[in-house]
């Protein structure tokens, strides 16, 4: 029995084991933590309208087949989302006024 088990430890020392299992916890909770932080910008928008209105201009311009009209509304819709100033700008201040 004593073989079997030193066989199933691979010679793992127990504070190996034990970093090992608080690493992987360490990397699980900032996994689902992480990109929260990320989204933040997205989800607390007051006042979404103008991205909305250009994501349906961009679906109405390729159903109807003006593939430049499409592209230009695309690239417009993405350097507005790379730009947290003119994010801000565009769908207003998520800040309390007082």
């Amino acid at each position: 029995m004593s073989e079997m088990y030193s066989r199933f430890t691979l010679d793992i020392s127990v504070m190996t084991f034990y970093i090992s299992i608080v690493y992987f916890v360490g990397r699980l909770i900032r996994y689902f933590t992480t990109g929260l932080s990320r989204n933040i910008i997205i989800t607390d928008m007051p006042y979404p309208d103008y991205l909305i209105n250009l994501c349906e201009g961009i679906y109405v311009a390729r159903m109807a087949e003006m593939l430049g009209r499409e592209r230009k509304l695309y690239y417009e819709l993405i350097d507005v989302i790379r730009s947290p100033e003119t994010l801000k700008k565009i769908t207003g201040s998520s800040r309390l006024k007082k």
